[in-house]
């Protein structure tokens, strides 16, 4: 039976889910983006593999399910949800859905992008991760699978980023870390 955090979790999720898609209609025309054929490979072959997850494997045996847990992985999942959707409002049309060249491309280096060069991944892996803490295993895998998507396109952007910013950005990565403030 689902509990208080279960649908604390649920309804986070949602509202990520409801600004992205009202955001998503803001964004600058993109000019060039990279081959994202990975991307659905990816995405088809994790669907295939969480389908041969046992149901038996699919259970939070691994952290105690206790009140506590729950509700520190409820917190970990609504800050994360609460710094990528400030990441994404404070990007506002610089935004795009991948990797990608837009229109008059600028870039951004403040709000959040001053504590991490991609703050919207890291907000998402935190609020995965704390949503693990709920949903067990297949939370995990979730958590891995996203993160080393997330690992391949910031390699990606920050190729991207170097081309059309040779001076700036290189100055930038100098004094921000990637995805763990102070950390990577």
């Amino acid at each position: 039976m689902p509990t208080i955090y279960n649908w604390l979790i649920i309804i986070f999720w949602i509202v990520w889910a409801l600004v992205w898609a009202i955001l998503a209609r803001v964004s600058k025309k993109v000019i060039s983006r990279p081959d994202e054929g990975v991307q659905y490979f990816g995405a088809i072959l994790f669907l295939l593999l969480f389908r041969l997850i046992p149901r038996r494997y699919n259970h939070p045996s691994f952290i105690p399910h206790t009140p506590e847990i729950q509700a520190v992985g409820t917190v970990l999942c609504a800050v994360g949800i609460a710094f990528a959707i400030w990441a994404r409002i404070h990007i506002g049309k610089n935004w795009s859905s991948g990797p990608s060249v837009q229109e008059d491309h600028q870039l951004v280096t403040s709000g959040p992008y001053r504590l991490v060069r991609h703050p919207i991944y890291t907000g998402i892996l935190l609020a995965l991760f704390g949503s693990a803490f709920i949903s067990g295993s297949i939370g995990i895998c979730i958590f891995i699978f996203v993160g080393l998507r997330f690992v391949w396109r910031v390699n990606t952007e920050e190729k991207i980023m170097i081309e059309l910013f040779p001076q700036q950005y290189p100055e930038y990565k100098k004094r921000t870390k990637a995805l763990i403030p102070f950390i990577w």
